[in-house]
Order: C-alpha cells, then sequence, then structure tokens
C-alpha cells in the first residue's frame, strides 16, 4: 500500500524533532559523562544547526522538494562550516566523532557514507572537510536543478498524456497511433514531437532516473539493521542501558535516545514500505518517471518508423524501451 506523502513527511518531522529534544536534553545534563565529551567545543544551537543542515541533505537524497530559501541557508551553512574546519581540523574532527558516536547528529556518518557510495572512494581517516563540503555544495544545488527538470518534465508530460491510452496489462499504456499521427502531419504542433526535443528529454529522463535508484539504493544500506544506521542506533541504545546502570548517564537521556530510535525506525518502515517505485517527489515518483520517459521513448520509436530511421529504432529498443517494458511489468498494479 503507497504511503501518503503527508504521513512521509509527519515521520521525518517526528523524527528530526526528537533528534533535537535528545541534544537539549545532553546539553541540560552538566553533570553525566557526556559533559566529558569535546561536545562543550560549541554550544546547543551550533548543534541544532547542524541537525538542521542534515534534515535539508536528507530531503535533497531523498529527492524531496525543498525550499529555495532552505536550499539557501544551507548553502550558506555549509561554505561557513568549512571555513571554519579548515582553520581548526582537529578540533572539528574530534567534535563531528563525538556528535556522531552518540548520534547527537549524523552529519558526519550520512556525508561519509554519501561520498564513498556514489565514488567509491576509500577516504582517509582524517576528515576531509574540502572534500565533503564540495560534495554538500553539489548535492544542494542539484535539489534545485531537478526540481526545475521535473517541472519541465511535468509540463511536457501534460502535452503528451492524449496520446496515450490506460490498459490493464504490459506496461500499462499504449500509444495512440492515430492520435499522434495526426500531430505529426499538423505544422502547428509537430514541434511537440520533434525527435530533437524527445531525444533529449529521454537522455536527461534517463539520467535522472538512474539517479533516484542510485540514492534509493545508498539509502537502503545507510539505513539498514545489518551495518547501517539502525544497526549503530541499536548498539548505542544497549551501550547507554550499561551507562545507566553504571549511574554515567541519566534516565532522561536514555528516554530520549529511544525517543530518537523508536521514530527513526517508523521512518525507515515508512521508507521500506514505498520502495523504489514511490521512491522521490511525491507528485512524480520513481514509478512516474519510468511511465514517462516510456512515453516518451514509445513516441520516438514511432517516429523513428514513420521516418524509416531503422538504426536509430533498433538502438533505442534495445538501449531504452526494452529495457522499461521489463522494469514496468513488475511494478505493483
Amino acid at each position: 500500500m503507497p504511503v501518503s506523502s503527508e504521513f512521509w513527511q509527519d515521520c521525518s518531522r517526528r523524527y528530526f524533532q526528537s533528534r533535537r529534544d535528545y541534544n537539549n536534553c545532553i546539553w541540560n545534563d552538566h553533570r553525566g559523562w557526556f559533559a566529558q565529551q569535546s561536545l562543550n567545543f560549541r554550544d546547543r544551537d551550533y548543534v541544532d544547526q547542524i541537525i538542521s543542515l542534515e534534515k535539508v541533505l536528507l530531503a535533497c537524497i531523498t529527492h524531496e522538494t525543498v525550499a529555495e530559501d532552505e536550499i539557501a541557508w544551507a548553502m550558506q551553512s555549509v561554505k561557513s562550516l568549512v571555513d571554519e574546519s579548515l582553520r581548526r581540523p582537529g578540533e572539528y574532527l574530534q567534535f563531528f566523532l563525538d556528535t556522531a558516536r552518540w548520534a547527537i547528529s549524523d552529519l558526519y556518518y550520512l556525508l561519509l557514507s554519501y561520498y564513498r557510495y556514489h565514488h567509491r572512494d576509500n577516504m582517509p581517516d582524517a576528515l576531509n572537510f574540502g572534500l565533503l563540503g564540495a560534495e554538500m555544495l553539489s548535492l544542494l544545488k542539484s535539489n534545485y536543478t531537478r526540481q526545475q527538470d521535473i517541472q519541465h518534465f511535468l509540463n511536457y508530460k501534460r502535452s503528451i498524456d492524449r496520446f496515450f491510452l490506460q490498459v490493464s496489462f504490459g506496461s500499462g499504456c499504449k500509444l495512440n497511433d492515430q492520435a499522434l499521427k495526426t500531430i505529426c502531419e499538423n505544422p502547428q504542433e509537430e514541434g511537440i514531437v520533434a525527435p530533437i526535443v524527445l531525444r533529449r528529454l529521454i537522455d536527461k529522463s534517463r539520467m535522472y532516473k538512474a539517479r533516484m535508484k542510485k540514492d534509493y539504493e545508498f539509502l537502503r544500506e545507510y539505513c539498514s539493521e545489518r551495518r547501517g544506521k539502525q544497526y549503530r542506533y541499536d548498539f548505542i541504545i544497549r551501550t547507554m542501558t550499561k551507562k545507566i546502570s553504571e549511574n554515567a548517564i541519566t534516565y532522561d537521556i536514555y528516554k530520549n535516545f529511544h525517543c530518537v530510535r523508536e521514530n527513526f525506525i517508523e521512518w525507515k518502515k515508512d521508507f521500506d514500505r514505498k520502495g523504489l517505485e514511490e521512491f522521490g517527489p511525491a507528485f512524480f515518483c520513481y514509478r512516474e518517471q519510468t511511465e514517462f520517459l516510456y512515453k516518451c521513448s514509445r513516441m520516438l520509436e514511432f517516429i523513428y518508423l514513420r521516418t524509416q530511421q531503422y538504426d536509430r529504432l533498433q538502438e533505442l529498443r534495445g538501449r531504452v524501451i526494452y529495457v522499461l517494458e521489463r522494469e514496468m511489468s513488475g511494478f505493483q498494479v
């Protein structure tokens, strides 16, 4: 059963709110074990800012729509963070390690995991602030660019939906050859189905679709209970149980982190329930992106047949159409 966008966003909101409550609880406990860590290097508002930055970056990775002012704020925060950390690399490294070790902020693990997954590069143990800063800026910029691309896709989709009929088999849609033929013979509308326009849309759509799939696969690995975020949260909760028995932390700290873990598990359940098909923006998820790409490809196929461009036709079918048909046959009805 698909998960509604509102429910998904509510899970994310609850999760990050519990993270802020946990942060406040730790900073209020000056006598406990946490006071011995390097967290006093910065104040609680700074840590809240780091948590907010992590939230924006995670929204970018999940391909959610992020407001322009949030993107602008995050980009400025990244630049300030990189400038400060490059001046005091040792202190910042310890700060990020301590906040990550107890899941006060997961920014360190998120960025390190994301970079390694996408670049397959074994980075040195020392945190490379400049490199990760560039990765954060790229992630933020790409979200803004993707939103513009999606709007372009949606506008074009509305103009071509009339050429397709809904069917209950195969890909779920069938090209209305006669309707498309009429447009191709109309000088005032033939620009809508110009091959150069379709080829550009197909290339851009394929790149976006591939990025969505790779980001989804990254999140599955990053959040997994075997070696990812849930595994780390489970380890922390066991450690905190021991710390309580040693009277090293207060029950409030344990209770607040327990709430963080429970909200994360709920977020992960909904992420798993959505699956790849429902991944991405609610109004243009992976499934809809795939269907849009398929429709553009079938239109270009029709034009290649009509103009007897058989080499291009065979390439398009083998490289795009047959691949999409196999994938779409596995989509839930």
